[in-house]
């Protein structure tokens, strides 16, 4: 078995992801969401205070995924059943035509993944996936990025934002940041995320939430693009 870290070696400069998820199950506290549409003269500071306030909110999440994985090179759809227990673990089983080809496990602490058929395997923080993403990554984000919530705190820097037909809300830092660039945009009905992106230097990741499902009367994604690229590869 061959342990591999996180390099340009081993790793995708390109990467396409869409995942659909196909079921979900959650066990929550009591939560309701609104359904009343957003003014469009909201102030910033108010929008951010709603995007929070309609993070979903569960205890214990179960999911089974399909997705869609193209590097540019090669193609694959594997199945994924998928777990997670809030600020506490998440578990991915994948699979491939009903055979089973790899697993995954991501803690606060820890991110770990074995390969089946190539028999490899990654097991450490999250250092090394920062390093390859160029942009820091922990457990939260990761979480944040399943769920439809901001991958960056907005409460944590100052935001400017607008509205932009028909149906969403442009949030931007006010003063430049030399270390990254970074956009969100929020659905007007239901102040979830619409899409983000996050650059540093030559790399670059989006993520786009192009619908959402209602689960237990809260507003979970449906069906998301992750698209990475680094310098000119895309």
């Amino acid at each position: 078995m061959k342990k591999y870290p996180l390099s340009s070696k081993h790793a995708f400069y390109r990467l396409i992801v869409s995942v659909v998820f196909l079921g979900l199950f959650s066990c929550k506290t009591s939560k309701i969401t609104s359904t009343t549409t957003v003014k469009k003269t909201t102030s910033t500071k108010q929008l951010i205070a709603l995007h929070n306030s309609s993070a979903f909110d569960f205890n214990t999440l179960q999911a089974r995924l399909r997705v869609n994985f193209d590097d540019g090179k090669k193609s694959v759809a594997p199945s994924i059943s998928l777990r997670m227990e809030k600020d506490k673990q998440i578990w991915m089983s994948i699979k491939v035509f009903g055979f089973s080809m790899g697993k995954a496990y991501i803690t606060p602490d820890r991110v770990s993944f074995y390969v089946k058929l190539n028999k490899t395997y990654f097991d450490g923080d999250f250092k090394a996936l920062s390093a390859f993403l160029g942009t820091e990554v922990d457990f939260e984000k990761v979480q944040h990025i399943l769920t439809g919530q901001s991958i960056l705190d907005l409460k944590a820097k100052k935001y400017k934002s607008k509205w932009e037909a028909p149906d969403k809300f442009v949030l931007t830092p006010k003063k430049d940041d030399p270390s990254y660039n970074f956009m969100v945009q929020l659905f007007q009905n239901n102040m979830r995320v619409a899409n983000y992106q996050l650059s540093q230097k030559e790399k670059k990741v989006f993520v786009n939430y192009l619908n959402y499902q209602v689960i237990d009367k809260q507003y979970f994604p449906e069906n998301i693009e992750f698209l990475a690229t680094k310098s000119t590869k895309k």
